[in-house]
C-alpha cells in the first residue's frame, strides 16, 4: 500500500481510510458477523460498527482480533504494524512513541501483543509468491573481548540467526 514513511503517515493518519483497510483485510467478500457468520449486516450511523441482523449482536472491524478491546485506535495499530513490519530492523518502543506520538508504554503494549500473535501462529497463511531470507548478527570473534569469545570455530560461531519472510502477494494478504 504505502512504500515510504511519509505515504504511510498520510494514509494511515486517516481513520477511515484504517477501517476500509482493515475490511479489505479482514471481508474481501462483504462484511461477515463474527459471531454467526451471516452477510446480513448493516453499519451503524457512520461510526465504524456493524450490526448482525439475525445475532443482533454489534460488532467493529477489530472483532476477534489481537485489537479488539483496546482503547488504542485503529489508525495507531495499523501504524505501528507498519514500521514494525518495514523498518529493516524492527521497530523499537521508544521509535514507534516518536514516530506516532504515543506514550512510551502503548507501543510496548502494541509490539508485544503483535509478537505474541506471530508465536502463536494466530497469523493467516502467506499465500502466492513468499520472499524469505537469514542473515546472522553477530560481531567477529576476533573483536570480542577474550571472555565473551566461543571459541568453537566457524564464521556463525557466538551470533544470532535472523529470518525474515515477506508475503508478495496471492490471496487475501497484502
Amino acid at each position: 500500500m504505502s512504500n515510504t514513511l511519509q505515504e504511510a503517515a498520510l494514509y494511515y493518519g486517516d481513520l477511515e481510510k484504517c477501517v476500509q483497510r482493515m475490511l479489505r483485510m479482514r471481508w474481501a467478500d462483504g462484511v461477515t458477523c463474527p459471531h454467526c457468520e451471516s452477510k446480513e449486516v448493516t453499519r451503524i450511523n457512520m461510526r465504524p460498527l456493524w450490526q448482525c441482523r439475525s445475532f443482533r449482536k454489534q460488532f467493529t472491524p477489530e472483532a476477534g482480533t489481537i485489537i479488539e478491546d483496546t482503547p488504542i485506535g485503529l489508525d495507531k495499530w495499523l501504524g505501528a504494524i507498519w514500521m514494525l513490519t518495514n523498518c529493516e530492523n524492527g521497530a523499537s518502543s521508544m521509535g514507534i512513541h516518536r514516530a506516532i506520538g504515543l506514550t512510551q508504554k502503548t507501543p510496548w503494549f502494541v509490539l508485544r501483543r503483535i509478537r505474541y500473535a506471530l508465536d502463536n501462529d494466530s497469523m493467516e497463511n502467506m499465500t502466492g509468491i513468499v520472499e524469505a531470507d537469514e542473515t546472522y548478527i553477530g560481531g567477529k570473534e576476533v573483536n570480542k573481548r577474550r571472555n565473551m569469545r566461543v571459541n568453537a570455530g566457524g564464521r556463525c560461531v557466538g551470533k544470532a540467526i535472523v529470518m525474515g519472510v515477506l508475503d508478495r502477494g496471492g490471496g487475501a494478504v497484502e
